[in-house]
């Protein structure tokens, strides 16, 4: 079923009201509905994981080259030990951001069928809720500890209270990420979250 069958289905349902369709009539075609959102958002989260994968690889292959290039005598400008926790730091966190795209790709792509399409958006709408809270709370504090590790690299200390300018810096990125990471999730799968919050009000009317 195209999409252009699956409006004109659904039109017909909000026309003739609920009571003119058996349950199983009405899963149906939410089902149909439920499987073209799952499929589109299913695409965007492998899309996610492809460039995470691909930057926590070029980030891992970069610290492997640096060290094979690097040479304290000729590169005396260079602090290696803190030059490495950045390294670190960046590689920890792609690898984080493509362990939890695959997490809510594994969450969302489950086998449901129109007799299971109820159960499967309550439970599905509710985990992705709690895995977003998950996210962010493994996620900003990276970045955090990230910022504040680059701003001390390219920032050394010349006073007693440079840490704390270089905190306050931190939290000033680490609020703008906040910001991009909120819009992304919405911009990106916002509206077939809120289809698929749509259609589980249908069936629970």
């Amino acid at each position: 079923m195209n999409r252009d069958e699956l409006k004109e289905n659904w039109d017909k349902l909000h026309d003739q009201g609920l009571s003119g369709h058996a349950e199983k009539d009405i899963s149906e075609i939410v089902q149909q509905g439920t499987s073209k959102l799952v499929g589109d958002i299913n695409r965007r989260l492998f899309r996610d994981m492809v460039i995470t994968a691909f930057a926590a690889t070029i980030s891992a292959l970069a610290m492997i080259a640096f060290y094979f290039a690097y040479d304290p005598v000729q590169h005396i400008w260079i602090d290696a030990a803190k030059i490495t926790r950045i390294q670190l730091g960046a590689f920890s966190l792609f690898f984080m951001l493509f362990l939890f795209g695959w997490m809510e790709y594994q969450l969302v792509n489950q086998r449901f069928t129109a007799e299971s399409v109820h159960t499967y958006l309550s439970s599905l709408l509710h985990k992705l809720t709690k895995y977003s809270r998950l996210f962010l709370l493994v996620t900003l504090p990276l970045l955090l500890v990230t910022y504040y590790l680059e701003l001390d690299y390219f920032f050394p200390d010349e006073g007693s209270l440079d840490w704390v300018v270089k905190m306050g810096g931190a939290l000033v990125l680490l609020s703008l990420s906040y910001v991009v990471i909120r819009w992304y999730a919405r911009k990106t799968f916002g509206r077939y979250l809120a289809d698929l919050a749509s259609f589980q009000k249908e069936l629970d009317a």
